[in-house]
């Protein structure tokens, strides 16, 4: 599975993409 995290976002902020979706990085 592919994952991105924006690291240029805030921790709060910060999402990250799976199969195309983004989700909240908890």
């Amino acid at each position: 599975m592919d994952s991105y995290e924006l690291k240029d976002l805030p921790e709060e902020t910060k999402m990250r993409q799976v199969n195309g979706v983004w989700i909240k990085a908890s």
